[in-house]
């Protein structure tokens, strides 16, 4: 899928929004979400970083990339209105910029018919715990993507325990992916280190009950 993802990187930096649409667009017609997510649009935004981090592209290539990505994302999202009950809220660790792939966490739970309340990036964590005691959901899903983050990662982590023992807390991001923080593992708490760690969960979950022993 190399060919691909960095096909539809130029066109994300090149501002091509439709081209970039279409090829997303023809990709979902022979694969699942879950694969598009993951081997297309994923790897090209990480191809992205990479030339920013190789000064190969300016902060403002990046700045539109990320844009036409985070609308393609919104435009595959999928929302049937049918539910199954059970909600899920999604964040970012407080100061945290990086929201793309927490966006495609939320529609893998859309798509299996969860409640899925995306707060995005950059919400203080006061704001964040009134939004989770108000929606009372069955799962928080937290986001980090640098490792200077594990302190504000594990306040926020003790904060949701403490606020919604009940539920369960999942953890990924790029710090997930690259260091795996299995050692954070608990019966409630767990990290998941790729949108498919993601999809075994929600499908381990599909017909059980929330409770340890599920």
């Amino acid at each position: 899928m190399e060919d691909v993802y960095k096909e539809l990187a130029s066109h994300l930096l090149e501002g091509k929004e439709k081209e970039a649409l279409e090829l997303v667009q023809h990709w979902k017609e022979e694969r699942s979400l879950t694969e598009v997510h993951e081997d297309i649009i994923t790897p090209a935004m990480y191809h992205v970083g990479e030339l920013w981090q190789k000064n190969q592209i300016t902060v403002a290539d990046e700045h539109l990339a990320t844009a036409i990505c985070d609308y393609i994302l919104t435009l595959l999202s999928p929302r049937t209105g049918e539910t199954n009950g059970r909600k899920a809220i999604f964040f970012n660790v407080e100061e945290e910029q990086h929201h793309l792939g927490l966006k495609m966490a939320a529609d893998l739970f859309r798509e299996q018919g969860w409640e899925a309340r995306f707060l995005g990036a950059g919400v203080p964590n006061d704001h964040v715990l009134a939004q989770i005691e108000k929606y009372q959901p069955d799962v928080v899903c937290v986001s980090a993507s640098l490792s200077y983050r594990v302190p504000a990662l594990k306040e926020i982590i003790r904060i949701i325990e403490e606020a919604v023992p009940e539920a369960y807390v999942l953890v990924g991001g790029r710090i997930v992916q690259k260091y795996g923080m299995k050692e954070w593992n608990t019966a409630r708490v767990e990290t998941l280190r790729s949108l498919a760690d993601i999809k075994d969960w929600l499908d381990d979950k599909k017909e059980g009950t929330f409770d340890e022993t599920s």
